[in-house]
């Protein structure tokens, strides 16, 4: 019994039902990353923060979606061969190693302020798995057709 290969980036499987959603993902992720630097941004306009403290969530934010994308794109890697539920929970165990990991680098890299920082990238990272766990409910288990 021969399986063929699909691409993992475009949700494709190798015959496994059901397939994983990584465009979906991916895209979701895109979303909900700009809808929060827009909140963040609107924030600063608004008079609420200073600068100092807008570049460092701003930063935070950018950890978030780094490892978020990367972990979309690990999981859509991993679930021709796990399959998708294992692909996801390695995913997003990747997801929590890569963002403080993201944030920690770019605060040593960076003169920047620490708590806005590792508090805006938390918060990303909890918002952006949200918005992932419901991806993978809607997506996740319907099969290939």
């Amino acid at each position: 019994m021969t399986q063929t290969q699909g691409d993992p980036v475009a949700g494709g499987s190798s015959g496994r039902d059901p397939s994983y959603p990584t465009l979906h993902l991916l895209g979701s992720i895109v979303i909900v990353s700009v809808l929060l630097l827009v909140v963040w941004t609107l924030v600063r306009v608004g008079g609420s923060i200073d600068a100092e403290v807008y570049f460092s969530g701003t930063l935070g934010l950018l950890a978030a979606f780094f490892g978020n994308f990367m972990g979309a794109l690990f999981g859509g890697w991993m679930a021709d061969s796990k399959g998708p539920q294992i692909a996801w929970i390695a995913s997003t165990a990747l997801r929590l190693i890569i963002t403080p990991a993201a944030a920690v680098s770019l605060y040593f890299s960076a003169p920047v302020r620490p708590k806005p920082l590792l508090l805006t990238a938390l918060a990303a990272y909890l918002i952006l798995l949200v918005a992932d766990a419901a991806i993978m409910l809607r997506y996740g288990n319907r099969a290939k057709h």
